[in-house]
């Protein structure tokens, strides 16, 4: 696998990652399914990687979309996995605070 392969595939799971945080929030389509899963899952151990926190989403989502995906798990994973990781780190916050606040902006204005 490549390089660029990799940098794209942390790129495309980050924003997916993203995207199914913020879906998960209240307010959003998936907030149900976010609640049903805190009965389930109260443990941070198991919470944080599942939904309650982006840049942990990126060791288990990750792994989910490279199965989906077709690969066979391999030492390219855990590179994407880091790549994802990182990414994430780096984007989740002010994308959370754009979308918010747009949010916000919608809903009372």
């Amino acid at each position: 696998m490549t390089y660029s392969t990799i940098l794209t595939g942390g790129l495309v799971h980050s924003l997916s990652i993203i995207a199914l945080y913020m879906s998960m929030q209240d307010g959003m389509i998936l907030a149900p399914l976010r609640r049903i899963m805190e009965r389930f899952l109260r443990h941070p151990f198991l919470a944080n990687p599942v939904y309650a926190c982006p840049i942990c989403m990126s060791s288990f989502w990750s792994i989910i979309f490279w199965i989906v995906a077709g690969h066979r798990p391999s030492v390219s994973l855990a590179f994407v996995i880091l790549v994802t990781a990182g990414i994430t780190t780096l984007i989740a916050k002010p994308l959370e605070d754009i979308i918010f606040n747009y949010h916000r902006h919608r809903t009372n204005g």
